[in-house]
């Protein structure tokens, strides 16, 4: 059976946070704990958003990690090996016998900025023939690697994986705009970016309670109003459209404080937002009436 270029099925492997992000170390265990279960449960629910995922498949041996996962809607299996690339082979193969209409993608699970339109658009851009990838920010490791089918994914996670997925033949995704797909999560520097682009809800609230944020010199302060285009009542995050056409999302801490419980779409905000231009952060929302 072949593949249906119009679904993926996403794998995600995912360590146990005990372990994960030692690169972080220096901000204290707990909040690196808490961290990278936090990028993991938002690159998840990223992927379980986007438009053209049917399925995300989570491997982690982490149990309270994986009931969360779960929860939101995600398929989770045990790691059966230590080898990264072997994990994901073996998902693969899981997901075929699944469902083998899907094609495959192997997502890193430290993507807290992930947003599911960008991760739609290197999907539509991969090659419907071959594995395909995209690079990192820094252009040197991997961070999505697509396939149209399991004979034809054979990822090479690791050091240099760009150069190694080159040098497989891989076809590199390039000419999208997807700098929310490209930013991983691996040091302070990478989690300051992250924050500059906006995080999910997780990061954001484990970023708010260890008073994480992006430099100092990033975080230029402005009042600028907008439309509500989205509001997601569970979560409490959401989107603007500001009034140049630029659409902006929203966590639920730019709600604290506010008093605001729901907000609907059409309703003009007034909007407290940190950061250069072409990286605004939300900071603070408030109704245009509440002044």
């Amino acid at each position: 059976m072949t593949s249906d270029l119009a679904h993926v099925a996403v794998l995600v492997p995912v360590k146990p946070p005990a372990v994960a992000k030692s690169r972080l170390a220096g901000l204290g265990d707990t909040a690196r704990q808490e961290l990278a279960r936090a990028f993991a449960t938002d690159t998840v629910a990223a992927a379980l958003a986007c438009d053209v995922v049917d399925r995300v498949l989570v491997v982690t041996d982490d149990h309270a990690l994986a009931e969360a996962l779960s929860g939101l809607g995600a398929e989770v299996i045990p790691d059966g090996t230590s080898d990264l690339n072997g994990t994901l082979l073996q998902a693969a193969a899981e997901m075929h016998r699944r469902d083998p209409s899907l094609r495959l993608a192997a997502l890193c699970a430290d993507l807290p900025a992930l947003r599911p339109e960008e991760l739609a658009l290197a999907f539509a851009a991969a090659d419907p023939d071959s594995m395909s990838f995209v690079a990192d920010q820094e252009r040197v490791g991997t961070t999505v690697v697509i396939a149209p089918t399991l004979g034809a994914f054979r990822p090479s996670f690791g050091d240099g994986s760009r150069a190694l997925h080159l040098d497989a033949g891989a076809h590199e995704v390039e000419g999208v705009d997807v700098p929310s797909l490209r930013r991983d999560v691996d040091d302070p520097d990478g989690l300051a970016q992250a924050l500059l682009l906006g995080v999910g809800p997780s990061t954001s609230m484990v970023a708010t309670v260890w008073a994480l944020h992006p430099p100092t010199e990033d975080r230029t302060t402005s009042h600028v109003q907008a439309t509500v285009s989205g509001f997601d009542a569970q979560t409490r995050a959401g989107r603007v459209l500001l009034d140049d056409g630029a659409e902006l999302p929203f966590a639920q801490d730019a709600l604290a404080g506010t008093g605001l419980r729901l907000l609907r779409p059409g309703q003009r905000v007034r909007l407290e937002t940190h950061g250069r231009r072409d990286a605004l952060v939300v900071a603070r929302i408030q109704i245009l009436t509440l002044d």
